[in-house]
């Protein structure tokens, strides 16, 4: 802990980056993305880490994705994380909608020692 707790801005900015990945199938087309970027941003007046990570594409057959986003002290300490999944299911019933979407969403704030989870 001792070590975290030295950790300040200036050493962060060395961990900051942007970057995507894109998946291809064995056939050769595009399947999902992945990308990641660090950045610092401000938050209440103090500097903080921004991290936010977005995926989504095709597993056997079924369209999903999943976006994290955090904000982070720079001793790594978790001011806020959000994350959301889903994953788009074809509606076998006859009506109007041909898919239907399963989300599942989290909100944590550590330091306030709450969390609220839902599932649609």
């Amino acid at each position: 802990m001792d070590f975290l707790n030295s950790v300040d801005i200036q050493d962060i900015k060395q961990l900051l980056f942007t970057d995507s990945l894109v998946t291809f199938s064995d056939e050769d087309h595009a399947v999902g993305e992945l990308s990641i970027t660090v950045d610092i941003v401000s938050r209440i007046g103090q500097p903080c880490l921004l991290v936010n990570a977005n995926s989504h594409g095709i597993v056997g057959g079924v369209p999903c994705g999943t976006s994290v986003t955090a904000h982070l002290k720079p001793n790594l300490e978790t001011l806020e994380q959000i994350y959301h999944e889903y994953v788009e299911l074809e509606n076998h019933q006859e009506n109007h909608m041909p898919f239907s979407t399963v989300l599942f969403s989290s909100f944590c704030c550590p330091h306030k020692d709450w969390r609220l989870e839902s599932c649609h």
